[in-house]
């Protein structure tokens, strides 16, 4: 998990979600984002509070779709592009009015088309909350 917010954007490409944090839910972060209410693993030796503003980092490997179980951590998502890239898929969506990727394996992606609107979800934990600076 990264650190900082710095390090998850050097690392890779990842969607940045802000939020404020609203409690807790065990070892996970309850955080108020524009895409409702996520779960999410705090970064290592990091203390939030109550209303803090943070940032949720989502890498596009972990967004998924046919999610079953609670509603935390998904979103109803229109596709705006689909792109092939060999054994991979990598879907451009939007939604709450943010865009963002996720990169899937094809067998995942065959009911993918543009304009298409479906659910969607990330773990929480692969979701990683971090002190917005």
């Amino acid at each position: 998990r990264p650190p900082n917010i710095l390090s998850a954007d050097f690392i890779g490409e990842a969607k940045l979600l802000p939020g404020r944090v609203s409690g807790r839910n065990g070892d996970l972060y309850i955080v108020e984002t524009a895409m409702g209410l996520w779960l999410a693993a705090s970064a290592p030796a990091q203390e939030l509070a109550d209303g803090q503003a943070v940032e949720c980092i989502i890498r596009p490997e972990n967004i998924r779709t046919n999610r079953s179980g609670s509603d935390s951590n998904s979103f109803e998502a229109i596709v705006q592009s689909v792109k092939l890239n060999g054994s991979t898929v990598t879907a451009t969506l939007q939604a709450g009015g943010i865009s963002m990727h996720a990169t899937l394996l094809n067998e995942y992606a065959v009911n993918l088309k543009p304009g298409g609107k479906s659910r969607w979800y990330a773990s929480a934990e692969n979701t990683v909350v971090i002190a917005r600076t």
